[in-house]
């Protein structure tokens, strides 16, 4: 009985050694066969060639390219995304979007070093949609380096009244090179700035290889915008073409509030009241309205208002023609701001009689229309009485 009782105990172990061992072999062969495999296809959809490109050392402003050679290593078709890249300095162009097995294909990349110093890089980012998504990332490094220093970066000669003068200088020094800037010239500048390049007195902030341009804006006779560059040009090659951005934004010296004048709608002969408010450019008073010149003009009246600036309530008669009239108001200003501004003016007439205008919102008041000739092409500025 004892017997059999250890015979049945040392089958039963060797029972559980053997389903044991049955065990640990299946699942080491599950793992090499059912589980590397789709790592191995996963991990091996894309090979690239190399996923790093070095530019080397590189001066700022340059534009450089490269690209990256891959290769569809799977038995499927996939789709690629649109690849992104990591700042606006970094724009790519990939060829096709998708791939049959075994096909090449290739991703070019352009890097604008701009105004960066020192190591810098960049990543650009391969999606594959379809049949997995999975992520690639290519990387471009670079060493750029400065060939010359603008102090300051830029020529801004903010707000410029029309007629003014002004003048702007900036620093041009040697960069991490320290080469020599003899022979800077101007290629193009914008027309109304004139430009004289010179050498700099050296101090503890410049070296003595510092030029000093003095750029001259003026007079401008019309207001807008400007946004262009000082072109320089050097006979050293590795300093080549420097740009350096000029702004300025030229304005009139007399501010008109509203720019336009909406007279509304009205009858034809009707008397329509107005206003406009001049701001001196220049900040406080200080201006007068000396003469004011519209076909439609029957009176006018000016007085400086506290905060506001020179308020010129104006009354005009609306034209004998039906529809959309346009015409515009011209007033002479004199004082610290002597100039000639004008002013359009926009009316919708009807010729009917019986027209009542309905009611709006805009800021004048209807007069009722006296039996009196048509108004003077010009009429001389009265002032309130005391």
């Amino acid at each position: 009985m004892r017997l059999s009782r250890r015979v049945n105990r040392s089958e039963m172990s060797c029972t559980l050694r053997a389903t044991a061992l049955i065990l640990m072999v299946f699942c080491l062969a599950s793992r090499f066969t059912f589980g590397a495999e789709p790592t191995t296809r996963t991990n091996h959809i894309l090979t690239f060639a190399s996923t790093t490109h070095d530019f080397g050392r590189v001066p700022q402003d340059r534009s450089l390219k490269c690209s990256f050679e891959f290769v569809n290593r799977s038995r499927h078709r996939i789709k690629l995304a649109k690849c992104i890249a990591e700042c606006g300095c970094t724009s790519t162009n990939l060829r096709v979007l998708t791939m049959a097995p075994g096909e090449t294909n290739r991703l070019a990349i352009e890097f604008w070093t701009g105004k960066y110093c020192g190591p810098v890089s960049k990543h650009v980012a391969v999606r594959i949609l379809q049949p997995v998504r999975q992520t690639y990332m290519l990387t471009v490094v670079a060493d750029v380096y400065r060939q010359f220093r603008v102090v300051p970066s830029q020529i801004d000669y903010g707000r410029v009244l029309v007629g003014e003068v002004t003048e702007k200088s900036v620093a041009l020094m040697p960069g991490d090179t320290g080469d020599d800037l003899t022979g800077i010239r101007v290629v193009s500048s914008p027309p109304m700035v004139t430009t004289q390049i010179a050498k700099a007195s050296p101090s503890v902030q410049r070296p003595a290889e510092t030029l000093r341009i003095r750029c001259r804006l003026g007079p401008v006779n019309n207001s807008g915008t400007i946004n262009e560059y000082l072109v320089l040009e050097s006979p050293n090659p590795r300093l080549g073409t420097i740009r350096i951005p000029l702004k300025a934004s030229i304005v009139r010296p007399i501010q008109l509030y509203p720019a336009t004048v909406f007279l509304g709608r009205g009858q034809a002969g009707q008397l329509v009241k107005a206003r406009i408010v001049a701001k001196n450019a220049r900040g406080g008073p200080g201006i007068a309205l000396e003469e004011c010149r519209c076909p439609w003009l029957v009176s006018v009246e000016s007085h400086e208002t506290e905060h506001v600036g020179l308020a010129i309530d104006m009354v005009f008669r609306l034209p004998p023609i039906a529809g959309i009239n346009k015409d515009q108001v011209v007033m002479r200003f004199r004082g610290t701001a002597e100039c000639i501004m004008s002013a359009p003016l926009v009316a919708n007439v009807s010729a009917l009689a019986n027209h009542v205008a309905p009611p709006t919102s805009q800021p004048f008041a209807l007069l009722a229309a006296p039996a009196t000739k048509p108004s003077p092409a010009s009429t001389p500025v009265s002032k309130p009485g005391p």
